[in-house]
């Protein structure tokens, strides 16, 4: 499959040499292709298979497109590399949006939801926004189940995105369909980042302090934590994720 990824930051190349190691013809769109330090940036994910072009042309010939630029840019990054191109295509959107407090800059609102109203030709999938990215590509690495999120209005986009995410590792009983609205996978995303701070403060379950507050301790002295970072809060040598690092 080939597969085009707008964003060129870590979520980004984590996800490309991932889906390169699995066989799919990946693409980078970077506004720098051709500059040598932003290459160099972009090393490991090329020496695995990796191409690197303008967005533009990683839109065109891309099966799937993901977003995995700035959720305070997004809607922005998708027109700037071609609304017409991204007619009929799926789109698996990684973004989440911070503000320069730490929070999410849409607590109100879903960024796949803002994007579906600007892109309505667009079939978009939310998911990933509920693990750091060294999770998105190996799940295995958590200390017991656990559960991705992924949601759309298009159930053949979400079965492409199901692909995929199996390819990352994901179990497919793992993976949670919230139905049609990103919106409900945006409400996971708060409140996972709601108990995460990319700053310590207090222990967490595997003792990282990446929580903003304590998480509330369960039976037998057993951490819990809301929605989807339990699993992170349980595993071995994991912090509270951010979200989108």
């Amino acid at each position: 499959m080939k597969i085009g990824i707008l964003g060129t930051g870590t979520v980004g190349r984590t996800l490309a040499t991932a889906w390169a190691h699995a066989g799919h013809a990946v693409v980078l769109g970077s506004r720098r292709p051709d500059e040598a330090v932003a290459r160099a940036d972009l090393s490991a994910a090329i020496a695995a298979g990796v191409g690197v072009t303008d967005p533009a042309a990683a839109v065109t010939d891309a099966d799937v497109v993901v977003n995995a630029t700035p959720g305070t840019v997004s809607v922005s990054a998708l027109a700037a590399a071609g609304a017409a191109a991204l007619e009929g295509k799926v789109l698996l959107d990684v973004g989440v949006g911070f503000d320069e407090e730490g929070g999410l800059s849409h607590p109100g609102r879903s960024l796949g939801e803002e994007i579906q109203r600007a892109f309505p030709g667009t079939r978009v999938v939310k998911s990933l926004v509920t693990v750091d990215r060294e999770l998105m590509v190996a799940p295995d690495s958590l200390a017991g189940p656990s559960t991705l999120f992924l949601s759309g209005e298009d159930a053949d986009a979400k079965h492409t995105v199901t692909g995929l995410l199996t390819d990352l590792g994901w179990p497919k009983d793992s993976l949670l369909d919230l139905g049609a609205s990103p919106r409900r996978a945006d409400r996971n995303t708060t409140r996972c980042c709601s108990w995460a701070s990319p700053r310590p403060s207090a222990p967490t379950a595997s003792g990282s302090g990446w929580c903003r507050r304590p998480v509330p301790e369960g039976p037998r002295g057993r951490f819990r934590a809301p929605g989807a970072c339990a699993a992170v809060c349980r595993s071995r040598d994991r912090r509270v994720p951010r979200c989108a690092p």
